[in-house]
């Protein structure tokens, strides 16, 4: 596969992925809005309500950590590669690792910078929970979508034989046989 390709891969498999961890943050976030008004009991019974009452329009300020990182645990873990943009046999494995890892460096800076205590804990765990089978279905997705064999920039228009005419000949007629 040409570099330029792997290169052009990469960038989109890394915005595919952005679009899907939006998209699943926006949604976890309205089903936990409206998780309370349908289940109006608490999880665990005690004088210190767990689901307590939530607003989805506090949680999106969020996402200016939450993508980069996610993107740059996944990223650093080599889930952008050009091996893995290819192959399925370790995507479970690379993907469970950079959400793990995605997840505890989330965690530490939501501690670092002393805003944990108000967002909610239950929706920050079903996010980190949701987005492992989010992402391998986003990236088979993304493959089956970036590697189809009849797509038109992926289709050599011209080809510039160099060389003698001798040599061309096999080439010339497996083209002559196998037009498409």
């Amino acid at each position: 596969m040409r570099q330029d390709r792997m290169a052009s891969l990469r960038v989109f498999a890394m915005a595919f992925d952005a679009l899907v961890l939006v998209f699943t943050f926006g949604a976890l976030a309205g089903i936990r809005q409206y998780f309370h008004a349908w289940w109006p009991y608490d999880l665990f019974p005690g004088e210190t309500p767990i689901l307590a009452d939530f607003e989805a329009t506090a949680h999106v300020p969020l996402l200016v950590l939450v993508l980069p990182i996610w993107l740059g645990a996944l990223r650093s873990l080599g889930h952008y590669r050009a091996e893995s943009l290819l192959r399925q046999r370790r995507l479970f494995s690379r993907t469970l690792r950079g959400v793990g890892f995605a997840t505890l460096c989330f965690l530490s800076v939501l501690w670092a910078l002393g805003i944990g205590g108000h967002f909610s804990r239950t929706m920050l765990v079903a996010f980190a929970l949701t987005t492992l089978p989010v992402l391998v279905a986003g990236r088979l997705l993304f493959r089956a979508l970036a590697t189809r064999p009849h797509h038109t920039w992926n289709a050599p228009v011209h080809v510039l034989l160099v060389g003698r005419a001798a040599a061309a000949h096999p080439l010339l007629e497996a083209i002559t046989r196998h037009p498409e």
